[in-house]
């Protein structure tokens, strides 16, 4: 059996895990709580695949599609990947023999770690976050909008990672708690690598279908703290934004993308996703949204970078 360290979790796996560094000695405090990754065996298929209920979630995503079942959220992808989560257990089912193995291990560290987390009153937010004196730095965003790449610069420039991809968000005494990615590699692509200099490995590779690689920050780089939630940012790139602006967010439309930056909530438990709402309106009543206005390109990172350290400090 190997385990890691993710967000608030110990990961305890039955397969070995590339994108995080395992743990020689899991901890046995308790208050962390345990997720199980396990392969799928013929037994297990027959389980999830004999459900007394089956319902497709949407075909929006096309060839990916999803499923609840009495007992599972299936997360398929042609035969590339299959993906099981347990509505019940902690437990998250990963088919190792499907065409692309490596990308069923990303996208049960991913998107099926999300589900699960939201399953245990977590809201994983598709997000990057930084440390900057000693304040955490919350961009949201979708994919593809440069969420890595500022992430990378800003380290660059001092500040530690928080998260990379996903922050999972839950209330602690009251108040606001993000948790960082802690052992969990950060990805990153062959431009950022030309950019940075950062050599690759392709064993380091996170599936063939992707250009990105696993990648450990080096010690001191990678914040493992957990931190009550500070400025949180919307990333808006644009065409038209030749200058970099901060403006605050209207309240509807604040709460408005916030759920549309809830990492895989369109695989959530159809049941469940009112009470995520409900979730977002209370954990947030207070917190205001910030968006960051710029024209998308990278010589647009320096003024970015300036116009939040700026921010930051008059704030």
């Amino acid at each position: 059996m190997y385990y890691y360290y993710m967000y608030n979790f110990i990961i305890e796996s039955d397969f070995e895990i590339q994108a995080c560094d395992k743990l020689i000695f899991p901890s046995k405090n308790n208050k962390f709580e345990i997720i199980k990754y396990r392969r799928l065996t013929q037994e297990k298929k027959a389980e999830i695949y004999y459900c007394s209920t089956y319902d497709m979630f949407t075909l929006k995503y096309y060839p990916l599609v999803a499923y609840e079942t009495d007992k599972y959220i299936i997360l398929r992808y042609l035969d590339y990947y299959f993906v099981a989560i347990s509505l019940n257990d902690n437990e998250i089912i990963v088919d190792l023999d499907s065409v692309d193995p490596k990308m069923s291990v990303n996208v049960a560290i991913g998107g099926a770690l999300s589900i699960c987390m939201f399953l245990l009153g977590y809201i994983p937010l598709h997000a990057t976050a930084l440390e900057y004196c000693k304040k955490p730095l919350v961009f949201i965003a979708p994919s593809k909008t440069g969420k890595s790449t500022l992430a990378y610069n800003l380290i660059q420039n001092g500040c530690q990672s928080i998260t990379d991809d996903v922050l999972p968000i839950k209330t602690c005494d009251n108040q606001l708690v993000c948790y960082s990615s802690k052992n969990l590699k950060i990805k990153i692509d062959t431009f950022l690598s030309n950019q940075f200099n950062i050599p690759l490995e392709e064993v380091n590779i996170v599936t063939p279908l992707e250009n990105k690689y696993w990648h450990p920050l080096p010690i001191g780089v990678h914040s493992r703290k957990n931190f009550k939630i500070g400025y949180l940012f919307y990333l808006n790139p644009s065409k038209q934004n030749e200058n970099v602006s901060i403006t605050a967010l209207p309240r509807v439309e604040a709460i408005k993308t916030l759920l549309e930056n809830v990492h895989f909530i369109h695989f959530f438990p159809k049941a469940k996703r009112a009470y995520l709402l409900e979730q977002i309106l209370f954990f947030f009543k207070d917190i205001t949204i910030y968006s960051v206005n710029y024209e998308k390109k990278y010589d647009a990172i320096p003024n970015i970078l300036d116009s939040v350290f700026e921010f930051v400090k008059k704030n």
